[in-house]
């Protein structure tokens, strides 16, 4: 067991290296944050003014129910970052395997006593672990933003919304490795 773990720690700390080391990486998470920004305040844009158009119907003397905008800002920005998500991710998986190839260390690792397993969790958490560290600055300036409303909304509301964003990730890097396992 521990040989196993050595070796899919190994596996992780490599793509880890490999990640923070690309300067492709690099460019692809300043793509997505200020892509993530421009969607931020999009998204908090559009909210302020629909509150601010239902507050001025409400004043005029319609009886309209409460509009909860922090949860419907989190819902529409949370559900645009998975789409945005879906497309940069095939960007952080699909070298996963084809550096491999081209540095000529996928024909060692199919020939070493690694499992196939240890390899795609261990690729697997290198790059959900490089995309959760994408997610952080999208947590920050989402926390700062709902700071300030009242009634408070709670942290762990916020963590849930990207727990969820982390496990769509985790899901499609799961269907990718499965793919590559198994076709292996």
């Amino acid at each position: 067991m521990n040989t196993i773990a050595y070796n899919f720690l190994a596996i992780y700390r490599r793509e880890l290296q490999s990640y923070f080391a690309s300067p492709l990486a690099y460019a692809i998470a300043a793509i997505f944050w200020i892509l993530a920004g421009i969607l931020f305040t999009a998204t908090l844009d559009g909210i302020i003014q629909q509150t601010a158009a239902y507050d001025l119907q409400a004043q005029s003397g319609f009886q309209l129910p409460a509009v909860d905008a922090p949860y419907e800002f989190m819902r529409t920005f949370l559900g645009v970052m998975g789409s945005l998500s879906l497309f940069v991710l095939p960007m952080l998986s699909m070298g996963l395997y084809a550096e491999e190839r081209k540095r000529g260390t996928l024909e060692l690792l199919a020939t070493s006593p690694i499992t196939n397993w240890a390899v795609a969790v261990g690729k697997l958490l290198g790059v959900l672990t490089f995309f959760i560290t994408m997610s952080l600055p999208l947590l920050l300036y989402q926390a700062i933003a709902l700071s300030s409303v009242n009634p408070p909304v709670q942290l762990s509301v916020i963590l849930l919304g990207h727990g969820g964003l982390i496990l769509l990730a985790a899901v499609y890097f799961v269907i990718r490795d499965v793919y590559f396992v198994a076709d292996r």
